[in-house]
């Protein structure tokens, strides 16, 4: 299994990204991902760096990790125009760009109306969907689908590229077998450090075939007050035998 990472762009400094991408890949991480939203769900007046942008500074002071969206949502630009940035990010990237692509659902609908974009149909964002992942399979570009919903899996299993979930039950990643599978999300909440509880979500998403695990840096930890994201990683990546 691979072990990514999101790193910060909910922040005004892109700097702080910058920094987790290339501590990321020292401590041997398999690849670091970026949010694309206009502000953080929820928080109009917060920040949000641009996924590309960020991603494309990310390109720059990394060698061999993987970069990509998780997800970039159809809708904020046209179609073309979301190819042609992942186009260019490939280029810049020489070929370590993994598109993660969705929808977009009714809490991210909000960033789309305020700025005039417009909020397709269900049936109209997944025929964007499909065109978009579609044509970047056609470019050799890895795809991943931001799944959920049944319909928008289908898709995935049409084009025979990944599916994308965020923080789904266990019970669910088991019903979805027939597809390559990346799991995103939280260090799951429960008893004992961050580290013991990532250590046991990674070995069981390993026994479901879970090809990714992408860990938000965002996380509690009563027992470990003062470690970030990075640091919990880095020590179980030392402590289970997974890849």
């Amino acid at each position: 299994m691979k072990i990514g990472v999101v790193v910060r762009s909910f922040v005004s400094d892109p700097s702080i990204g910058i920094s987790m991408a290339t501590k990321a890949e020292a401590i041997g991480l398999d690849g670091v991902f970026v949010f694309d939203h206009l502000w953080p769900l929820g928080s109009p007046n917060k920040p949000a760096l641009a996924a590309f942008p960020m991603l494309a500074a990310l390109a720059g002071v990394t060698k061999k990790i993987s970069i990509g969206t998780l997800v970039a949502r159809v809708g904020l630009v046209p179609n073309p125009v979301l190819i042609n940035h992942f186009v260019t990010l490939e280029k810049l990237s020489k070929g370590r760009v993994i598109a993660g692509v969705g929808t977009g659902d009714k809490m991210s609908a909000v960033e789309n109306i305020s700025y005039g974009l417009g909020y397709g149909s269900a049936l109209e964002r997944r025929r964007s969907l499909y065109w978009c992942a579609r044509e970047l399979q056609k470019l050799n570009i890895k795809v991943w689908i931001g799944g959920g919903s049944e319909k928008t899996n289908q898709i995935a299993t049409d084009l025979g590229i990944g599916l994308n979930l965020w923080s789904p039950a266990l019970p669910y990643l088991s019903q979805q077998q027939n597809l390559e599978l990346t799991w995103a999300g939280p260090i799951p909440k429960g008893e004992g450090s961050a580290i013991q509880r990532a250590t046991q979500h990674i070995f069981a998403l390993s026994k479901l075939n879970v090809k990714w695990a992408i860990f938000d840096y965002s996380f509690s930890d009563p027992v470990q007050k003062n470690k970030d994201i990075l640091f919990v990683l880095e020590t179980v990546m030392k402590n289970l035998d997974i890849r």
